[in-house]
């Protein structure tokens, strides 16, 4: 019997247990996998509330502590390290503690355990820290690329050059995740393999009566869903529904959580939509499955932001959509254009382009032709290209190769 090929995984974001919606793309990656060809081991940085070791799906899940009380552990909260490290000093602060506490630990299971593989999500300081194993260890070395970790933190653009430098394979999300690592250093050996969908999770047969019944039945439900963050551009999706909402009963539904919640109500009471606009905060992947299937028009108004440069490396949200049937509208950010080709799986509008934005949305709730035959081709495009079991099996020739 030939022995397991053995990977170790190095993330900084990973659910917090099976039904969290944090960084569940991380969790489906090697969900997916050959269980009789692939052990996993996930290390990831605690979380509040989480166990330290649990096994999910077959996967080997190690959490290692940061902080003492562990209650007061601040980069694991949902947000991601570097938007916690930004709206919280005592994040901040514990940065350099995380850093330190994962390259000890990950260390540690090199030396325990024999592991074939070093997967690392995020080039800093993930990237960084799988090099040791490189280096000390002999181990083949696969980055992934999510995008914020690319476009953000420019100071630190040498550090991300020497892991494009010395890992094996870089894998990237996008074509537009590609051109940014091959801008830093164009002899990376870099792949394409974007993040994908579960088709089980998110179907156009998870539709909920009841759900819609929540927001009215005569009313359009636009859904939006997504960190409440600068770059993902909600700001000018809530000043479009200004634009809209006294020709047609609209109910925007935005679901996530982030720092610039306080600032979007403000703008939606600014702007005298607060009753047409509704936050429902985070929800677990089958409450969200409910929510696409069940809403008439997915919004993804991303933009770059114009502080730190960050933008869409992919957009996981709009493959979901996509999966439930639902017509999209999407900024021609980032990697978004990867999936949505303008009038065949959805439309396209320019980053901030209030106007444009109001427009699309207009035709798309009034063409009902149009609606039918994107959301064909959404369908047909996010099966064949972004189920898990595709991507999944692309991880895999990556790792025995």
């Amino acid at each position: 019997m030939n022995r397991k090929i053995k990977v170790l995984v190095l993330t900084s974001s990973f659910p917090r247990n099976n039904l969290d919606w944090w960084a569940r793309f991380i969790l489906n990656i090697y969900r997916f996998l050959s269980k009789s060809t692939f052990g996993i081991t996930v290390l990831a940085p605690h979380s509040p509330k989480a166990k330290f070791k649990e096994t999910i799906d077959s996967i080997l899940v190690l959490r290692f502590p940061y902080f003492l009380p562990f209650s007061l552990e601040k980069l694991t909260t949902g947000s991601g390290i570097l938007h916690s490290s930004k709206t919280n000093m005592l994040a901040f602060f514990q940065v350099p503690i995380l850093v330190g506490c994962e390259v000890i630990f990950t260390f540690y299971q090199l030396l325990i355990r024999r592991y074939d593989v070093i997967h690392a999500h995020w080039i800093i300081p993930q990237g960084l820290i799988a090099l040791i194993g490189k280096f000390f260890f002999g181990k083949k070395v696969i980055v992934t690329v999510h995008g914020t970790d690319v476009y953000g933190l420019k100071s630190l653009r040498i550090l991300k050059r020497i892991v494009f430098m010395f890992c094996d394979v870089c894998t990237v999300n996008s074509r537009a995740t590609m051109k940014s690592v091959l801008d830093i250093y164009d002899k990376t050996n870099v792949k394409i393999i974007p993040m994908g969908v579960d088709l089980a999770v998110f179907s156009p047969l998870k539709k909920s009566k009841a759900w819609r019944k929540t927001f009215g039945q005569q009313n359009f439900i636009l859904l939006a869903v997504g960190r409440l963050i600068e770059c993902k551009g909600f700001e000018y999706l809530i000043k479009s529904i200004a634009r809209l909402y006294k020709k047609y009963p609209i109910k925007l539904v935005i679901v996530g959580s982030g720092s610039l919640e306080s600032k979007l109500r403000q703008i939606s009471e600014d702007l005298s939509v607060v009753e047409n606009v509704i936050f429902l905060g985070n929800l677990r992947h089958e409450s969200l499955a409910h929510a696409y299937a069940s809403s008439d028009l997915f919004i993804a108004p991303s933009i770059t932001d114009p502080h730190t440069g960050e933008t869409e490396g992919q957009n996981v949200a709009v493959l979901e959509a996509l999966a439930s049937g639902l017509p999209v509208v999407a900024s021609d950010s980032g990697g978004i254009p990867d999936a949505i080709k303008d009038l065949e799986t959805g439309l396209l509008v320019n980053e901030k382009d209030i106007e444009s934005l109001s427009k699309a949305i207009e035709r798309m709730l009034s063409d009902k032709s149009l609606r039918k035959r994107v959301v064909k081709n959404g369908l047909e495009m996010v099966r064949s290209k972004f189920d898990w079991k595709v991507i999944s099996t692309a991880f895999e020739n990556l790792y025995r190769t």
